[in-house]
């Protein structure tokens, strides 16, 4: 019903360019989740779903052999993490997300036996990014914010990087033309949840482009989702 209810605002996000869930609750979905723990609890199970289809996708069709220590931005409880990890036995890695999510996922990390290669960090990416690994992931954390946002973790994430460093952005890319697409779905799913957008190959780069970065290549998995891989190309 929470969802409904800002979805009945949609034309206002149409119209305005403003979120319709903020519109309905008086907040953003973020604040309304928080004071809502069974609502979130809903939310974060539907969006467990949904990573598990997603997670050996990226891993079936990227090599992550050339990086040493990654980093995931955002990385939840480190379900990601964890299974690009037991993919990979000489990788390390680092979960940075908030004070309430690393608490748990240091629990999660423990029960896949893990705790010697992974550590979380607590994190807030408009602010600093930990330093210094070989590669940084996003995974379905861009299609939440507009433009400036994302060019703010962006611009964070090429601080914290070394110049052979690699990002790795996981999203859906919206196809060209007026086909129907699960992407354009959820492009207004964004509209009106977080204020976000799905964007466009083109709109990738010139986002990566305008926060220092060099769209290098984008790889498609069958889960629907592509890896974009951009390298750091100026200080």
């Amino acid at each position: 019903d929470w969802s409904d209810k800002a979805w009945l605002h949609f034309i206002d996000s149409v119209k305005t360019g403003d979120t319709a869930f903020e519109k309905a609750h008086g907040m953003p979905v973020s604040d309304w989740l928080e004071r809502n723990p069974r609502a979130a609890e809903v939310f974060n199970e539907a969006n467990a779903v949904k990573a598990a289809h997603s997670h050996r996708a990226i891993i079936d069709v990227y090599d992550f052999s050339g990086i040493n220590t990654l980093t995931d931005i955002g990385g939840g409880l480190g379900a990601l993490m964890a299974e690009i990890l037991q993919a990979n036995p000489s990788m390390k890695g680092i979960v940075a997300d908030i004070h309430s999510v690393t608490q748990k996922g240091e629990e999660f990390i423990r029960s896949r036996g893990l705790e010697d290669r992974c550590k979380t960090v607590e994190c807030d990416f408009f602010k600093d990014i930990p330093a210094g690994s070989d590669g940084y992931l996003m995974s379905h954390i861009l299609h939440d914010w507009p433009d400036d946002r994302c060019k703010k973790i962006l611009r964070n994430c090429h601080k914290a990087m070394k110049p052979e460093s690699t990002l790795l952005v996981v999203e859906m890319i919206v196809p060209p033309g007026n086909q129907p697409s699960i992407a354009k779905l959820l492009d207004l799913e964004m509209l009106v949840t977080t204020g976000g957008r799905e964007r466009t190959e083109e709109e990738f780069k010139t986002l990566l482009d305008s926060s220092g970065f060099e769209l290098s290549r984008t790889i498609s998995t069958q889960g629907g989702i592509s890896v974009i891989e951009g390298i750091r190309v100026r200080a």
